[in-house]
């Protein structure tokens, strides 16, 4: 059965529609690159699509997403909540123990990588039962690599990431899923090794934005001058979100 990894962004909804249709198919994992968008990732698409494939389970499978920041996982947390679905953020053993029970209704688990290593994976093995867990979910995978590992000069800034992959030993049938906007073909070979994903589909999106240009105007005129067009946009109320990059 092959397996997939996936980096995402835009346009989501037209990657997960591929998605749940491959994985209705008993495709098992993927790996999703798409450009950087204006806005942060939303997952919201990515876990309905999954809710509704584990719907057809009885009991209902569980996902775990593993995300880097904790505002990340308090921002998608609550989407989910709003949308009816029961999604929960592991941050100790006992949640872990919580929703490793095979009666527990959670669907949706987001945990960062210490707590997963910690906690959840311990735990995991402490359970009778891990055929529950479908897919696991790595948002900003990048982090494996560029997080996880250790050179010579430095110490990796966030270790844990480059064990998720240990999850295999526990979980082998759960699909690795790793989702990335920033990585390169370098740290997406690294990624997919550390993630022990051998068998796998890119899904791929062009970085290109119509919503985003560069410019660079020489302006004589001092300071005042340069900025005259930018107070006039500010005090206008109708200034879209503008970045604006100068070099004194």
């Amino acid at each position: 059965m092959p397996r997939y990894a996936t980096h995402h962004k835009p346009k989501i909804q037209l990657i997960i529609q591929k998605l749940q249709t491959r994985v209705i198919q008993s495709i098992s994992e993927f790996l999703i690159i798409i450009g950087r968008t204006n806005h942060p990732t939303n997952l919201t698409s990515l876990k309905e699509s999954r809710l509704r494939i584990a719907d057809l389970a009885d009991p209902p499978s569980k996902v775990i997403i593993i995300m880097p920041l904790e505002a990340l996982m308090k921002q998608q947390h609550q989407r989910l909540l709003s949308s009816g679905f029961n999604a929960v953020i592991v941050k100790s053993t006992d949640d872990a123990h919580s929703v490793l029970q095979k009666d527990a209704m959670v669907t949706h688990i987001f945990i960062s990588p210490e707590v997963f290593c910690d906690f959840f994976v311990p735990a995991a093995i402490e359970s009778a039962d891990t055929s529950l867990f479908s897919h696991v979910f790595v948002d900003e995978s990048h982090c494996v690599a560029n997080w996880g590992l250790s050179d010579k000069r430095t110490t990796a800034f966030r270790g844990k990431f480059a064990l998720i992959g240990r999850i295999r030993s526990v979980m082998p049938e759960a699909a690795m899923v790793a989702m990335t906007a920033t990585a390169t073909v370098a740290v997406e070979r690294q990624v997919c090794d550390l993630l022990q994903m051998t068998d796998y589909k890119t899904l791929r999106r062009s970085p290109d934005k119509s919503n985003l240009r560069y410019s660079v105007v020489k302006i004589e005129g001092g300071v005042d001058k340069c900025f005259e067009w930018l107070s006039k946009e500010l005090s206008s109320g109708t200034c879209p979100k503008t970045l604006v990059f100068v070099r004194m």
